[in-house]
């Protein structure tokens, strides 16, 4: 009997537990701009590379320039909401 019992209670904070990860993962990929202190390092880093390549006509270096969506929570939280979307019309 007390098995049951704590399985419902365990049952019920991992219910409670469920029901906060929704929002704090919007919150997490709401933001455009990346959390993390040094992925904001890093992107700084290729805007401030690319921002020189114009100067010195160096026009290679604005290929750096598309790895910067891949560092946005924003973007990547949309394509992953995408490919959900479509594998549930897939299936």
């Amino acid at each position: 009997m007390s098995e049951t019992k704590e399985k419902t209670e365990e049952q019920k904070t991992m219910d409670q537990a469920g029901n906060f990860k929704a929002p704090i993962a919007g919150e997490l990929l709401s933001s455009w701009v990346p959390i993390s202190p040094l992925r904001k390092l890093f992107c700084t880093g290729i805007i401030t590379l690319a921002i020189y390549g114009l100067l010195v006509e160096n026009y290679q270096v604005l290929v750096w320039l598309f790895i910067l969506p891949f560092q946005s929570p924003r973007i990547i939280g949309a394509v992953a909401y995408g490919v959900g979307w479509l594998r549930r019309k897939i299936s």
